[in-house]
């Protein structure tokens, strides 16, 4: 059993020598569930820009896109949509619908 009252290394050598006794079959069910808190860790980082300077980067990104005329915009932001549904769907059994703005 894991003690959980134990230094990061204490535990880190802990959970190595429960690896080796799982059997095989178990490994991949552990790379998964490893990949799993990595990706839920780089999804849940917070941003290091402090207010002011997310504002400054959305002016600033958005100065950028003036001259783009607003229909390619819009045509733009849902082929995003559609490419994000596509990857939710891809990733289980998720049904998302995007509905198109009203004209």
């Amino acid at each position: 059993m894991i003690q959980l009252q134990s230094s990061p290394e204490q535990m880190l050598g802990q959970a190595v020598k429960q690896l080796a006794y799982l059997p095989t079959e178990d490994l991949p069910l552990v790379l998964e569930f490893l990949g799993y808190l990595q990706k839920k860790r780089t999804i849940t980082k917070p941003s290091s820009q402090t207010a002011t300077e997310l504002v400054a980067e959305i002016r600033r990104r958005a100065q950028k896109l003036d001259h783009v005329p607003r229909a390619e915009l819009v045509a733009q932001f849902r082929q995003l949509t559609e490419e994000v549904r596509q990857e939710a769907v891809s990733i289980g059994d998720i049904q998302v619908q995007v509905r198109s703005p009203k004209p």
